[in-house]
Parts: C-alpha cells; sequence; structure tokens
C-alpha cells in the first residue's frame, strides 16, 4: 500500500536539496528503497518533472493556492472533483494532504477533504449536514437517497428536536458510519428514489416512525401531518397512496385514515389491508375521528 506520508515527507526533502544533481540522486536512492512497484510509478510520476523542470518552492506554494481558491469553505470534495485524470491523482493526494498538515485544509474521511468555515463568534464550523452525507444523496448527477428522520420530520414542523444522527433513505442497505462527529445510518426505501418524490416519501416516513418522533406524541403528528397532505394537489395525493401502497399495513391503514377524515378517496389502500389486524398506534380519536374504520386502536 502506497504511504502518502512517506512521499510527502519525501517531497519535502527533495524540494530542500540543492541542485538537479542531486535531486536526482535522491531520487534513485529512494526507487531502489521502494518497496513495491506501485511505489516506483508514483515516486517517477511525482518527481521527475519536478526535478527536471527544476519546480521550486515557490511554485509548489501557488499550486496549493489554487487548490485553495478552487474549493469554497465547508464544501467536500475529492480528488475526483477536480477534474484531473486518474494517472494525476496520487500527485494531489500528496497536495491535498500536505494541506492537511498545515491546518489549511481537514480530512473528513479517506478521501474526503473541505475548507473549514471561520466564524468571527463561533470560531471554526463543521461542514452542513448535506454535505457530509451528500455522496449518499447524489451519484452523478442521479438522486440515490435522501435525508429523512429527525432532521426531516423538524423541516415539516413535526419536532424541534434535532437529532445527532442523520438517517438516510436509500433502496440499499448500508452499515451505520462516522463522519466527524456525526453518526450516519441508513432506512430501505421501498420505492424506487426519484428526485420529485422526496417530499412524498418523508411524509410517509413519518407514518412509519410516528411513534419515534422526538418531543412529539402520534396525536400530535398526526394533527400537524393532516394539513400538510390537505395542501397536496389532487395528483400528489394520489401519487401519495401508490407510494404508500410499497410500506407496511400500519403506514397503509393511517394514511387510509387520514385520507378519509380528508375525504380523499382511498378505496386501494383499504382493499391492501388484512380485514382482520389491528394497529396499535396510540392516536386520540377527537384527532383522527375515521380510526376505527381502519382497525386503529
Amino acid at each position: 500500500m502506497i504511504n502518502v506520508k512517506e512521499i510527502s515527507l519525501l517531497f519535502e526533502s527533495i524540494e530542500n536539496t540543492q541542485g538537479t544533481n542531486a535531486k536526482k540522486e535522491l531520487l534513485e536512492l529512494a526507487l531502489k528503497s521502494a518497496y513495491s512497484d506501485d511505489l516506483k510509478i508514483v515516486l517517477n510520476h511525482l518527481f521527475n518533472p519536478m526535478i527536471s523542470t527544476g519546480i521550486s518552492k515557490t511554485s509548489w506554494n501557488s499550486a496549493n493556492t489554487k487548490i485553495l481558491d478552487k474549493t469554497e469553505d465547508g464544501i467536500i470534495m475529492t480528488p475526483a472533483d477536480f477534474g484531473i485524470s486518474v494517472n494525476q491523482q496520487p500527485s494531489l493526494i500528496v497536495a491535498l494532504n500536505r494541506l492537511v498538515s498545515k491546518g489549511k485544509l481537514k480530512r473528513l474521511s479517506k478521501g474526503k477533504y473541505y475548507k473549514p468555515i471561520q466564524s468571527q463568534y463561533f470560531g471554526e464550523i463543521p461542514p452542513d449536514t448535506y454535505e457530509l452525507v451528500k455522496d449518499f444523496i447524489l451519484k452523478e448527477g442521479k438522486r440515490i437517497g435522501y435525508i429523512t428522520g429527525t432532521n426531516a420530520f423538524s423541516r415539516l414542523g413535526l419536532t424541534t428536536q434535532i437529532s445527532g444522527t442523520v438517517l438516510i433513505g436509500t433502496n440499499t442497505y448500508r452499515r451505520p458510519l462516522r463522519r466527524g462527529i456525526e453518526k450516519i445510518a441508513f432506512v430501505l426505501q421501498p420505492n424506487p428514489i426519484c428526485e420529485e418524490d422526496v417530499d412524498l416519501y418523508v411524509i410517509l416516513d413519518a407514518l412509519r416512525f410516528i411513534q419515534r418522533i422526538p418531543a412529539t406524541t402520534p396525536s400530535e403528528a398526526v394533527a400537524m401531518l393532516l394539513p400538510i397532505i390537505k395542501r397536496l394537489p389532487k395528483q400528489r395525493k394520489n401519487h401519495l397512496q401508490d407510494l404508500a401502497l410499497a410500506y407496511t399495513p400500519s403506514v397503509r391503514a393511517l394514511l387510509g385514515a387520514m385520507c378519509e377524515q380528508l375525504s380523499i378517496p382511498c378505496k386501494r389502500l383499504k382493499n391492501s389491508l388484512n380485514g382482520t389486524t389491528y394497529y396499535r398506534l396510540h392516536i386520540d380519536d377527537d384527532v383522527l375521528l375515521t380510526k376505527s374504520n381502519w382497525r386503529i386502536i
């Protein structure tokens, strides 16, 4: 495995060595002691151009400055974001790690860097939630996931709480992980994910987790979701039911009862349910007037 730290140290040794011949001798010595063919290739790729062109510390610092100038504060980047060829990426990784060692960049995780935001009053501010998880949300411009859970429910007004765990809806199972101080967890979305349906997924997820929304009772959540569903255009209300058919029976029953209370036709939800199953959701009778019609207790 190529050790980027060792390459960075070698770079400093070569750039601080006076004279082209002396630089070549140091590189040849490094090549002789290289422990893999891959490392030899990288050493030649990085340092031969520097020796032949007599690159100076000033020009190297200029290259670092260009990298910083291309990077917005708080935006997470990878070597691939710089639009260079794969063969040039080892050089870029060395440059990025040198900037990290100088405190000009922060390393979030393997291959992920960001330029910290400096606040006059709060000091260094970490990247926002979307930046932390954007590689789980978009891939090559295509939507592959969305933020759900407590952080999404708070934007709907269902809770005032903010969770330390970012929950991502995805079509593919992933293990939880950490980035910086944030924990990232994943929940399977039973429908194919597309951009225009993200707002509907979040409504259905709120019904799925109705008893687990922080600092909000199921009755309070239902009372806040009813006007949100009512304001949807007719076509979106129908599509919400289409998407709900892939969710659990309790979600279908709860959405059905809410639609019935709002005088929205919902026969297909009714037909999708077992007529003998009861759903214990702890919602008050005066909030969901139609709950008995859907066997909600």
